[in-house]
């Protein structure tokens, strides 16, 4: 189905979004809850775990919310509320996210143009592509990949 090079990138963007999990977490729960919290987290995010799949197999995909809530049997209303809970942004924040990191890892690992890059991800619009990543890293993509290739800038 896929070729090497892109279900690598797929795994390191998956491992990049794992790793700002667990540090989100950690900075969220003190030490002393985290083993009564992990049982109860893992039961909740299993209703949206099939929808979070969904996003990652879809990556260049326009994913709606609508699309996920009848993924997972579920109003959209009660589908958004649920997904919040659990990820701790809206399905639309986190679809973003997704995409943006994979993004990320896209430029760390390609020579491919922004241009392209935001193509494979899903996002058509570059001016939005551009929007969208500067509100999520704080920098534009050029910059992001600037300091790739000079990593002192």
């Amino acid at each position: 189905k896929l070729n090497t090079g892109v279900g690598e990138l797929n795994a390191k963007a998956i491992l990049l979004q794992l790793v700002a999990k667990v540090m989100e977490w950690e900075q969220k729960y003190p030490n002393e809850r985290k083993i009564q919290n992990t049982n109860s987290h893992l039961k909740k995010e299993s209703r949206v775990n099939e929808a979070i799949n969904y996003i990652y197999e879809n990556i260049s995909e326009n994913v709606t919310v609508k699309d996920l809530s009848n993924l997972c049997h579920l109003t959209t209303d009660h589908f958004t509320k649920l997904f919040k809970v659990e990820t701790g942004d809206s399905p639309k924040i986190y679809i973003r996210k997704v995409k943006i990191n994979h993004a990320k890892a896209m430029m760390a690992t390609s020579d491919k143009t922004i241009n392209q890059i935001a193509r494979e991800v899903g996002i058509l619009d570059p001016f939005y592509f551009s929007r969208s990543f500067k509100q999520i890293t704080g920098i534009t993509p050029s910059i992001y990949k600037k300091s790739l290739k000079s990593p002192c800038f």
